[in-house]
């Protein structure tokens, strides 16, 4: 006899360039950002950019900042109008915005992980939840960056896309995302008990980690029992 598992859908594809973005970020994000702002301060101080040259050498110092090529490209963007500018605030911005985006991928991964552990049958009021972020009091302040709109003559507001997911009230796709123990990478589960993002090495390491512990734990409780046998404990 067979047994028949509910379909799962796949992974949003609104949160899939999030997770994506976030996978990209190395660890010291945080100077990387400080770098990025001194940057900024330098080529506002200095003449604006008129030539594709100029630009393509601030990008060339974007890059050995960032460290990823990947990770650059989409923090720069594709220009629109085609004008030889790199914003390098709105680098800084969408840097900052990635950064915060894993902060609360991870918590609500915790959370999860909790959830699942703890009991299945209770729910928990996620929205409020997911903003009790380890190191912020309330709701988390996300980068929203301004921008001029040349042609409307207006202002245009850029909402970060975690943000907007999170204001649509969609949250029960939050309830796969999860981060592997072995390689730190947000992913989104299919199954409720996968234990890794499906990577081979990642599984076999993690299998080797559980047996291990296995092992060690029936040491320690032989060990216990032959001191409890010789009357010395």
């Amino acid at each position: 006899m067979t047994r028949k598992y509910k379909p799962v859908p796949g992974c949003p594809d609104e949160l899939k360039p999030i997770m994506g973005g976030v996978n990209l970020l190395p660890d010291n994000a945080g100077e990387i950002l400080g770098e990025l702002k001194r940057l900024a301060g330098y080529v506002n101080e200095s003449a604006l950019l008129v030539t594709w040259a100029e630009r393509d050498a601030l990008q060339a110092r974007v890059e050995k900042i960032v460290g990823n090529k990947k990770l650059s490209d989409l923090l720069i963007g594709i220009s629109k109008n085609k004008k030889p500018i790199l914003n390098i605030n709105k680098v800084s911005a969408r840097l900052a915005s990635l950064e915060q985006s894993r902060r609360i991928l991870r918590y609500i991964a915790k959370k999860n992980l909790q959830q699942r552990e703890q009991t299945k049958s209770f729910g928990i009021d996620r929205l409020t939840d997911y903003f009790e972020l380890a190191g912020m009091r309330g709701k988390p302040r996300f980068v929203v960056l301004f921008n001029y709109d040349e042609q409307k003559g207006l202002p245009s507001v850029h909402i970060p896309p975690l943000l907007a997911l999170i204001q649509k009230g969609d949250i029960a796709s939050f309830d796969r995302v999860a981060v592997c123990p072995i390689c730190q990478r947000v992913y989104w589960s299919r199954k409720t008990n996968s234990g890794t993002c499906g990577n081979k090495k990642c599984a076999i390491n993690l299998a080797n980690r559980k047996r291990l512990a296995k092992a060690k734990a029936v040491r320690e409780t032989k060990l216990i029992k032959g001191v409890k046998n010789n009357g010395t404990l």
